[in-house]
């Protein structure tokens, strides 16, 4: 499963993928590439009325609660990550509906961590500015921290959630719910939605900001910019379409470059990005 905004020929082992017939969909959320299998809970949350005072540790807070109780030693991490002895264990992504916010993440807990390993293309970018090695010296399963099968655990989290909030759980089978078949079909099964405009231009540049990365893929015709893409991993990107359509047309210079994106937010693209990061990333060859 891949963020809203990025490449997926950059994510996803294609190869690797069709092989193995494991389906790529992309998420109405930002944030990096998961993968899912019967090992990985999943949860989400959704605040409503609640978006100016939007936190992931607001929600996080109780899936850290949760694993403590049951004696998992876990810890909220960085912007959006719970980990337990500095290795992740959960990841998780937001996103914004008029005065709502959905928070929605992962739970290993028995994943395939090899067949995880070969089906992300991980940029090593993001390694290598952690001091991390590899993917798996990052990662751990909660099956290797706890002595709970996968039904105990889910039957002491939903137990969990119920205390805390004076709830009962609810079971519903979406199986066959109309809505959700309907826009399975017009949008998550749809190759444009998954896959976009995602093939060979004649330049391709990327730069790692703390935020996240930040990857352009365009065509320079006549040093006329006939195509470009933008895309990042980052977690609360906004207007990437207004922001990639100044571009269309123009020459591919530096000043003018420079013009175009001068009134632009460019804080809405990824927080902390500046001019002088665009013209590396537009420019820089090698």
């Amino acid at each position: 499963m891949i963020g809203k905004n990025q490449s997926y020929s950059s994510e996803v082992n294609q190869i690797e993928a069709n092989k193995l017939k494991v389906h790529v969909v992309r998420r109405p959320s930002g944030g990096g590439a998961v993968y899912h299998d019967d090992g990985n809970i999943c949860f989400t949350f959704i605040k409503r009325n609640q978006k100016n005072n939007f936190k992931f540790k607001d929600c996080l807070q109780d899936i850290v609660d949760f694993l403590n109780s049951i004696n998992i030693n876990a810890q909220f991490s960085g912007r959006n990550d719970i980990v337990v002895n500095n290795r992740k264990i959960s990841g998780n992504a937001v996103l914004f509906y008029k005065n709502d916010y959905l928070i929605h993440g992962t739970l290993l807990f028995n994943v395939d961590v090899e067949k995880m390993l070969t089906l992300l293309t991980v940029d090593k970018s993001k390694l290598t500015s952690k001091g991390i090695e590899s993917v798996k010296s990052r990662v751990v399963n909660l099956i290797d921290l706890t002595h709970l099968n996968s039904e105990e655990f889910e039957e002491k989290f939903i137990n969990f959630f119920e205390q805390k909030y004076q709830t009962k759980r609810e079971d519903v089978d979406l199986t066959n719910d109309y809505a959700i078949q309907k826009i399975m079909r017009q949008k998550y099964s749809n190759d444009e939605w998954t896959y976009g405009r995602d093939f060979e231009f004649n330049y391709t540049n990327k730069i790692k900001l703390e935020q996240g990365l930040l990857e352009v893929k365009l065509q320079n015709e006549k040093n006329i910019i006939k195509d470009i893409i933008f895309s990042t991993d980052g977690l609360f990107c906004n207007d990437l379409e207004a922001f990639t359509k100044l571009f269309l047309n123009q020459k591919y210079e530096i000043d003018n470059i420079k013009k175009l994106i001068s009134n632009f937010d460019l804080n809405k693209i990824i927080n902390g990005l500046t001019v002088t990061h665009i013209i590396e990333l537009l420019f820089k060859n090698g």
